[in-house]
């Protein structure tokens, strides 16, 4: 049933990839301007962050300047569960600046959510979400160049000085999770694209697995692993045309998994050193542990401790640190930003059982909003499986303390709307997009 009446009008029911296909029809020259905002924003993302929030403001702009024409395409948004996840989650954190014990670094934690825009802003680009992802790991192919710069200290040691993680323009961990990202994009361009794009998804694959590994960083690595073998074994049961295509993808991912261990042997070297030391303070709850492990295991301790005492509403938003007991340093003493290195421990903390349930609800909705993508073949269906590798990395660090980790979980949530179910027919739409649909691989 078509979406779009004679009158060029946007009908009731119409999906989020529907509705983006519609803004392009009532304003195809705003698209092509909201177009190149929306690849230099995505390009961008990985890459740096300053370089990012400018890109992202010019893509507000064009959001904004498109709306007189295109505001109705936004019925299709307000009817997905995702968005109401997202809202409800973003109402509970603002409430939390009611009990918060430092407004000012709650106002902080919450300028960080605005990356939560990123979906209003690329919805009428969906129709180009081939290109959006394309975008993406172009940036990331530039990312994983400056890591090898970084990695061999080329031109000089003076631009690249040698340290044990490295993580280009960003933060190890989150140049990590932006790999982890791309590898499942890559892997899923290896089991369904065509053989004459392997020249290319082959290299960037490889670049994207061993900038991970210069990255040092344990949660996205198991993230890209756990969400690297369910890409792997669903379609292997599923589809079995692909299943030698599949065990030669598994037997050359562990061929290079064995190489860039090798190679990066150097990286990981202080941490097999420091692991004696690491498991004593596991064991035995050091009191001034040296170890990023036993670090980790004072700061649940803390975090379960508070929530036992505040178990409803938590310490309110940005005050994780407002029981700390004088003398204790968890990355941060008393009054600084303390985040104790957990997605799902920090929410308990500072927003209590109803935050922690209200970011599993949007994390849920998320993957249930990519699934239908992850049944078909399309180049977006790698988005259900990133979406995974985020959530398994959220373990090891505090996304919702960085733009950089929201504003690709906004990516991610962004691209799942192609699977989007019509209302009334109840079928799925963006499972077997094809170029023709400027969607596909």
């Amino acid at each position: 049933m078509s979406t779009i009446s004679s009158s060029r009008s946007l009908l009731p029911g119409a999906t989020p990839l529907q509705a983006s296909r519609w803004t392009a029809l009532v304003d195809p020259v705003g698209e092509r301007f909201h177009l190149a905002a929306g690849l230099a924003y995505v390009f961008l993302l990985p890459l740096a962050t300053s370089p990012r929030d400018i890109a992202s403001v010019v893509l507000l702009v064009m959001t904004v300047l498109r709306l007189p024409k295109i505001a109705t395409a936004y019925r299709s948004w307000l009817v997905q569960p995702i968005w109401w996840a997202l809202f409800a989650y973003m109402v509970w954190i603002c409430l939390g600046l009611l009990w918060t014990s430092d407004v000012s670094l709650g106002l902080v934690d919450i300028k960080k959510h605005r990356m939560f825009l990123t979906p209003l802003l690329l919805l009428p680009l969906l129709s180009h979400a081939g290109l959006l992802i394309k975008s993406y790991l172009a940036g990331m192919v530039i990312v994983n160049i400056l890591l090898l710069m970084e990695w061999f200290q080329w031109p000089n040691a003076e631009v690249f000085p040698l340290v044990s993680r490295l993580g280009a323009l960003n933060n190890p961990i989150v140049t990590g999770l932006f790999a982890a990202v791309a590898i499942c994009y890559w892997l899923r361009m290896l089991v369904f694209g065509p053989f004459r794009h392997f020249w290319i998804v082959i290299p960037g694959l490889a670049l994207s697995g061993l900038g991970l590994m210069l990255t040092g960083s344990r949660a996205p690595i198991m993230g890209a692993i756990i969400g690297s073998m369910l890409l792997l074994t669903v379609p292997f049961i599923t589809q079995p045309r692909l299943r030698s295509r599949i065990l030669i993808t598994v037997l050359l991912l562990i061929g290079g998994f064995i190489l860039s261990v090798v190679a990066t042997s150097s990286q990981y070297r202080a941490a097999l050193l420091g692991g004696p030391a690491a498991v004593y303070e596991f064991m035995n709850a050091d009191e001034d542990p040296t170890s990023s492990i036993g670090m980790r295991v004072q700061m649940l301790e803390y975090g379960i401790g508070v929530f036992k005492e505040h178990p409803l509403l938590g310490t309110g938003t940005g005050a994780a640190s407002r029981y700390m007991p004088d003398g204790l340093d968890l990355h941060g003493v008393r009054g600084e930003r303390v985040t104790l290195h957990n997605t799902y421990l920090l929410a308990l903390v500072t927003l209590g059982i109803p935050g922690l349930i209200l970011l599993l609800a949007l994390l849920g909705a998320s993957l249930w909003q990519a699934a239908p993508l992850a049944a078909g073949t399309c180049m977006a269906g790698g988005t259900f499986y990133a979406l995974v590798a985020w959530i398994v990395a959220a373990g090891g660090d505090s996304y919702q303390a960085s733009g950089n980790y929201l504003g690709i979980l906004g990516f991610l949530i962004a691209i799942s709307l192609l699977g989007s179910r019509p209302i009334e027919s109840g079928e799925v739409e963006g499972t077997d997009l094809t170029d023709g649909g400027r969607t596909g691989l």
